[in-house]
């Protein structure tokens, strides 16, 4: 006699089906036919392919514009731990980080690993590199624990496209080699969430190698940042959605005795409590404010951050604490590679086949950490600026889910027919998407973090690029590699941002003299050469004005000038210099050499129109002056440059012009010297008027220093006497 459960388990392999004996109906399931094996080896080929390019373009990339801030509070943290050291807490009266007093609620659960290579090891000449290269690690980790989640979920086909999705990604791939606060505390993010899928669907026991990662986890994102204590209330929605979802898990922990009840709330505590602890151990303010204040505060910070900085969106100059609302999801919508936004929306495609083939708590514990955060800081109108960069750590979750999108479409293919020549076209449209993103990330390797996928056609102009000015580092490298090697004289370099100069003194550039500037002293500075970032630039100067002549080398993305070299010119800052030694003629002979030189160069607009008036021709005085105020003004030139345009139409008997002008600026003027230029010239404006009252009243307030005034007052006395 046959055995009936035989012939269903042959049925069951020969057709590739389950068997329910209950229902009595088979339900089709499809694989992918995985070589796990293969794959695996795949996956450790790929990852180490990943790690040693992250590596190598770590050691390539530039210094940020925060670098040295951070620096210095690794550093002072350190002191801190061994020496007692307190200065953190008065971090406004300390140079290198007054701008950010509020560093010591920043943790220093990464900053404080370069500052004992420094100090203990001897390595400042190479701090900068040792930060890049261990920022590297902390985003390859950032990856690699993004691919081992999707292989808990699946297998290690799924973790070799989510480690491709997430390194193709050139923001978090650009990242990855400087940004010390947002990579790391993402990096303990991936590794918690990854011990939390593993904890979530073996409850109600548990693997001391997973409680051991989940406090790790919570540990570093805490010890970074204050929003790494956000993995708590993940871990607690996460053991939510298994006790609603997981029928049989929930008959084991409700069912008397409570053992396994209770066992798991002590766990979970310790598990939280333990990683919080050990984060919060790494921010020295910590220890001196307590638990409680040290937790509000810094909380505080975060929902109410204060720093403001100027940014170019949407061909516009907005402020930072002034963003549109949909800038967050505009900024993912156009920095994310079109074959991620495409996975991902084919995950939801595809979510009943996920829903059937995958553990649901896992997939809605996921989808949880990508929306979550979003949401929130939408609802608190939260300032994120510079992209998402912020919230990175939201991307390891989200790569899992955009390559379950790919993998899953893969099987939905096999399902229909001519699956052949379906599935090898869908992987080739995938593999040219991935492709094109590739070779852009290869041209433009030091700045993938600039990246903008096709729907924004030309971000020059539009967006901010080289928003971490790492270029200013890469370029005062090539300068001395190029133009300084068999120089033994002291070189001046001017550069707008003080990373370069941190940069040079870490490396020990004796020979170099480095020096601050604004882009708007250019002309003024006597240097030999000048470093200039795009970056916070107004946009009609960087249209018109950027770069300026004398380049000799340009840093680019896409082909288009984000940092440039300049060799200095010197004939405009000596011609400024004549100026202010009241060398009219010899000065005005050296601008307008300059001017020739470089038309656009409007650091020089100012002093043109001075110096055409006190050569008395007006009309020029008047073009430059003007064109110098609706430009891009120093704001205490301003009321300098209008009292001479009112004054120079006074002069052209352009009086009632003069008289508005004049008035107008009277209120931007504190200077003493200044406010008799322009009673005087009011006077003279009023005289011409005959409003002799009027004139004399302004022509007194000026006498003592234009003594030809006493002429005017005469006049216009006579004048009113004769009335």
């Amino acid at each position: 006699m046959s055995n009936p459960h035989k012939k269903k388990q042959q049925l069951s392999r020969k057709n590739n089906v389950k068997v329910s004996s209950k229902k009595r109906h088979i339900t089709p399931t499809y694989s992918l036919n995985i070589n796990n094996k293969h794959w695996f080896r795949i996956f450790m080929i790929l990852s180490g392919v990943v790690l040693l390019v992250m590596l190598f373009v770590a050691s390539q990339s530039g210094v940020t514009g925060d670098e040295y801030i951070d620096s210095n509070n690794g550093k002072y943290s350190l002191k801190y731990y061994t020496e007692g050291d307190t200065t953190f807490l008065n971090y406004a009266n300390v140079p290198e980080v007054s701008n950010l007093a509020h560093l010591k609620y920043y943790g220093s659960g990464y900053e404080i690993l370069p500052a004992i290579m420094v100090k203990y090891f001897g390595l400042s000449q190479y701090e900068c590199l040792i930060r890049h290269l261990l920022c590297a690690l902390f985003g390859y980790i950032f990856m690699l624990f993004a691919a081992l989640t999707a292989r808990e979920l699946k297998d290690w086909l799924l973790a070799s496209i989510t480690l491709l999705v997430i390194a193709l990604t050139p923001v978090v791939f650009g990242l990855s080699m400087f940004a010390t606060r947002d990579i790391p505390m993402a990096t303990g993010y991936a590794i918690a969430i990854f011990a939390f899928v593993r904890i979530l669907k073996r409850l109600p026991h548990f693997k001391w190698q997973d409680i051991t990662i989940a406090i790790i986890g919570i540990a570093m994102a805490t010890s970074v940042r204050i929003g790494g204590l956000l993995l708590v209330g993940y871990l607690g929605f996460g053991v939510l959605l298994a006790i609603i979802l997981e029928k049989q898990f929930r008959k084991k922990l409700l069912h008397k005795p409570y053992t396994p009840l209770y066992k798991m709330i002590l766990i979970l505590s310790g598990i939280v409590i333990v990683g919080s602890f050990l984060g919060l151990c790494l921010y020295p303010n910590f220890f001196h404010e307590g638990l409680v204040k040290h937790v509000q505060n810094a909380l505080s910070l975060v929902s109410k951050f204060s720093q403001r900085i100027p940014m170019l969106w949407e061909g516009k100059e907005i402020d930072s604490l002034a963003l549109p609302e949909h800038y967050l999801i505009k900024s993912f919508f156009i920095t994310i590679p079109v074959f991620a936004l495409s996975a991902f929306f084919l995950f939801f495609c595809n979510i009943r086949s996920v829903w059937k083939t995958m553990n649901k708590t896992s997939i809605l514990f996921l989808l949880f950490t990508v929306f979550f955060p979003i949401v929130y800081i939408l609802y608190k109108e939260s300032n994120i600026y510079n992209g998402w960069r912020h919230i990175t750590f939201i991307y390891s979750s989200f790569a899992v889910i955009a390559a379950i999108g790919i993998y899953q479409t893969l099987l939905w293919i096999k399902r229909g027919k001519y699956v052949k020549i379906w599935r090898y076209a869908f992987s080739g449209i995938i593999a040219v998407l991935m492709t094109t993103v590739l070779i852009w990330m290869i041209r433009n390797y030091k700045y993938t973090y600039a990246y903008y996928n096709v729907f924004v056609s030309d971000p020059y102009g539009n967006y901010d690029l080289d928003y971490s000015e790492t270029a200013a580092v890469v370029s005062l490298e090539w300068l001395i590699k190029n133009e300084l090697q068999n120089r033994d004289d002291t070189v001046k370099i001017a550069v707008r941002n003080t990373n370069a100069i941190f940069y040079a003194t870490s490396r020990q550039y004796g020979k170099l003299k480095m020096e601050k500037i604004s882009y708007r002293s250019f002309a003024e500075i006597d240097v030999d050469y000048v470093i200039l970032t795009m970056q916070f630039t107004p946009i009609n100067v960087l249209k018109a004005a950027y770069p300026p002549k004398g380049v000799i080398h340009e840093e680019t993305v896409n082909g288009k000038p984000i940092c440039v070299v300049i060799k200095k010119n010197k004939v405009d800052t000596r011609g400024i210099q004549a100026l202010k030694e009241n060398r009219i003629d010899e000065g005005m002979k050296l601008l307008e050499e300059a001017n020739t030189y470089d038309p656009t160069n409007f650091g020089i607009w100012f002093w043109l129109g001075y110096g055409y008036f006190q050569q008395q021709k007006y009309k020029e005085a008047i073009l430059f002056l003007n064109s110098y105020i609706d430009f891009w003004p120093f704001p205490e030139q301003i009321g300098i440059a209008k009292m001479h345009i009112g004054a120079a139409q006074v002069n052209l008997q352009q009086t009632d012009a003069g008289i508005k002008t004049l008035r107008e600026t009277m209120p931007l003027i504190t200077d003493e010297n200044h406010k008799k230029f322009i009673d005087a010239h009011l006077g003279i404006a009023y005289f011409n008027k005959q409003e002799y009252l009027q004139a004399v009243n302004h022509m007194k307030n000026a006498v003592d220093m234009y003594p030809s005034l006493n002429g005017f007052i005469a006049q216009s006395y006579l004048a009113m006497g004769m009335k």
